[in-house]
């Protein structure tokens, strides 16, 4: 019996009403009421009942945590002046990483092709350690299409192709290895994707390509989110790292002092 995810559930709940063979085709209206329960069906399972199941498949066993920007669980003490940061995904939040650059004093890379996002974040009098690129962060290097979101209110693009026609622009993709080519990175302290899904492949890039940043942090989103995220969880933890805390899709690893990653004193130029 093949197992019941949250997209599964959602879609054939509409489903379950009785027969009627009289039935008419439905209205405007009807879709439109669908739509909308179909919405709060998966934002209930999103946000409330599939966090429990996290809580009791993917329990953090780490160390004092605090939550820096909205959502991000960043471990106390990990990271200094000397650190380099890559951040993948900026919308139209950059706490994170203004904390990074302003309060830590670290080396931020932040990453976003989306053009709403290039324009906020462009807009801002940005510290001259907090570098913005209009990059999407991806498994190998090469051109994306991403799709504009279902709600126009919405910053995020995806590459999941919806076929209803909506609009999408090209972006070029550059993978982890080659940005820290880019910028003369021997290591990374932190990485952090917020991307829309696309955080599957690049983890898969990444830990082919042998790089272990010292801090992880990620959400886990697209199909099929709750069982992708759980095997995610197992094989980090099979390359060595420690899942150090949660925040509902939030997840933050680490990777033990054993695991020889080499701390340096990156430079991130700016580029042009």
């Amino acid at each position: 019996m093949q197992p019941l995810d949250g997209d599964f559930i959602v879609c054939n709940l509409w489903s379950i009403r009785p027969a009627d063979s009289t039935r008419t085709p439905d209205s405007v209206d009807e879709v439109s009421a669908r739509n909308t329960l179909q919405a709060r069906l998966r934002g209930v399972l999103r946000f409330k009942i599939q966090p429990l199941i996290l809580w009791l498949a993917c329990r953090p066993k780490g160390n004092p945590t605090s939550v820096r920007g909205r959502n991000w669980p960043i471990p106390d003490g990990l990271l200094t002046a000397n650190s380099a940061c890559i951040c993948a995904g900026a919308g139209e939040e950059i706490d994170l990483e203004i904390w990074l650059a302003e309060t830590v004093g670290a080396q931020v890379l932040l990453l976003d092709p989306t053009p709403r996002a290039r324009r906020f974040v462009e807009s801002l009098d940005l510290p001259a350690n907090l570098i913005f690129e209009p990059l999407a962060l991806w498994r190998c290097d090469e051109t994306l299409r991403l799709f504009a979101p279902t709600n126009p209110e919405h910053v995020s693009h995806s590459l999941e192709d919806p076929g209803d026609g909506r609009g999408y622009f090209d972006a070029v993709g550059k993978s982890v290895e080659s940005i820290m080519a880019d910028h003369d990175l021997p290591s990374l302290d932190l990485l952090k994707m917020n991307i829309e899904g696309a955080e599957y492949a690049v983890l898969d890039g990444m830990l082919g390509a042998g790089i272990r940043p010292r801090i992880l942090t990620c959400t886990f989103e697209g199909p099929k989110a709750l069982r992708r995220s759980i095997s995610y969880v197992r094989k980090l933890k099979a390359a060595g790292y420690r899942l150090e805390a949660r925040k509902v899709w939030a997840f933050t690893f680490v990777l033990p002092p054993q695991h020889n990653w080499a701390g340096g004193q990156p430079q991130l130029p700016r580029s042009g």
